[in-house]
């Protein structure tokens, strides 16, 4: 007769690691989070379509005064609407060029560096 092999005898339980409850409460709080969120973006989504609506009447009341009650002519009137919106277009690159670049904030003891003088000609001479 051949002797069988001793097996240590494993155990019917698992371990604490594989318990199921804690994943389950993981997920339920996942779940709750999602809910969260999406109330959120709905709410954000009205309030930015409200925005909206309000920028559009502000736009229409602008326009209104300056046709109207100041006495500008449309032509004028489109030609620094595209000046804004370039002066804007260009603050908003540098805006985004300084937050790739952003330095590290300066240190109280370092000593603020004066500016280097402007070249003549500059165009930022004229829209400030």
């Amino acid at each position: 007769m051949a002797k069988k092999s001793a097996k240590p005898k494993q155990s019917k339980s698992r371990p604490a690691s594989d318990n199921p409850l804690p994943v389950y409460t993981e997920i339920a709080k996942l779940k709750k989070t999602l809910h969260d969120l999406g109330k959120e973006k709905e709410g954000l989504e009205a309030r930015t379509q409200e925005l909206e609506i309000h920028v559009g009447l502000m736009i229409r009341l602008l326009t209104t005064l300056c046709i109207e009650k100041f006495g500008m002519r449309v032509g004028v009137l489109k030609r620094l609407i595209k000046q804004a919106e370039q002066e804007a277009i260009r603050d908003s690159q540098i805006i985004q060029l300084e937050n790739w670049y952003q330095m590290n904030p300066k240190s109280k003891k370092d000593k603020p560096q004066t500016p280097p003088p402007d070249a003549p000609g500059d165009p930022w001479e004229n829209i400030s």
